[in-house]
């Protein structure tokens, strides 16, 4: 039976249920800052079974949307698994500290002279949550994003939209998928879109809130347009609620970065404008395993 509630704990990192060597532990913050045109990423990946971490963290803008022109792009990939404590949790260079839990929470983040930031991430809306149980888990909230990121010696101060997320359970690296992560935000509505491409019928999953009111996605489709570097460039969702309520949205590229965060999975993340609720801001995460990915790209040298 699926749980779709959260306690103060799941705050916390979750313990393998399995000897699954891929069991594997997320804890993601993001922002997307239209004064600037920049967008952010933290990204912990942790394998308690292996005794493992990773961390992501980057910051991109238009034109600057690779991982050598970026203001900044690192990763580490064999880190010892950080731990709670005190309500905190520090992992090379990065710390995370819940204030208010399930809503609540601090980032900071230090790399010498290169990139200091220190934000605070605040829900603006319920936690949606698909599933919640011991042994997998996954879910999102919009937030608000504010503080003050440095970048090389330039401040630049944010007061945003992101999107947080968590995620547990086995992630198996030589998985063979495909999928979107899709979101628009503004203050007063925001919408989540996740198709899973991987097999035939596509699973689609999310949510739409608008004037208070959220409902499960029942059916979507995307029209994707892409540029020379096989990047989405302007998308339209088209599909439905739960209640029947329309989904008709379109929206176009600010900035692109390729991340790679884990073995197993690629992803152009972009910000993107949408025409949503009055106008909204967010991301289309395009996710491709390195074989899939591999799989379009020959095709496309030996057309």
């Amino acid at each position: 039976m699926t749980k779709m509630e959260l306690s103060p704990n799941d705050d916390y990192f979750h313990a393998p249920t399995t000897d699954e060597r891929w069991w594997s532990e997320t804890y993601w913050f993001s922002f997307d800052d239209p004064v600037t045109g920049l967008s952010g990423t933290f990204y912990p990946l942790l394998r308690k079974n292996l005794d493992i971490a990773a961390l992501t963290v980057a910051v991109w803008g238009p034109e600057q949307e690779t991982v050598w022109t970026a203001p900044y792009f690192r990763t580490y990939w064999h880190l010892k698994p950080p731990v709670f404590e005190n309500n905190s949790m520090e992992l090379e260079g990065l710390r995370y500290d819940v204030l208010e839990p399930l809503n609540q929470y601090r980032v900071r983040y230090q790399d010498g002279d290169a990139i200091s930031a220190d934000l605070t991430f605040t829900g603006i809306t319920d936690n949606h949550v698909p599933v919640a149980l011991p042994d997998v888990g996954h879910w999102d909230q919009p937030v608000k994003v504010e503080g003050t990121l440095t970048l090389g010696g330039h401040e630049v101060q944010l007061n945003c939209h992101g999107m947080r997320d968590r995620s547990w359970g086995p992630r198996l690296d030589s998985n063979s998928a495909r999928a979107s992560y899709v979101y628009g935000i503004n203050d007063n509505a925001s919408f989540l879109v996740i198709t899973q491409m991987s097999n035939e019928p596509w699973s689609v999953s999310g949510y739409l809130e608008v004037d208070g009111v959220r409902r499960p996605i029942k059916e979507a489709t995307q029209e994707i347009e892409r540029d020379n570097w096989q990047r989405a460039s302007a998308v339209l969702i088209t599909g439905k609620d739960e209640d029947d309520r329309p989904l008709n949205i379109y929206g176009k590229a600010r900035n692109h970065i390729g991340k790679q965060a884990s073995p197993g999975y690629f992803a152009w993340m972009s910000m993107f404008e949408w025409d949503f609720a009055g106008g909204a801001l967010g991301e289309f995460q395009d996710v491709w395993s390195p074989d899939r990915l591999s799989l379009q790209a020959s095709n496309r040298f030996f057309s």
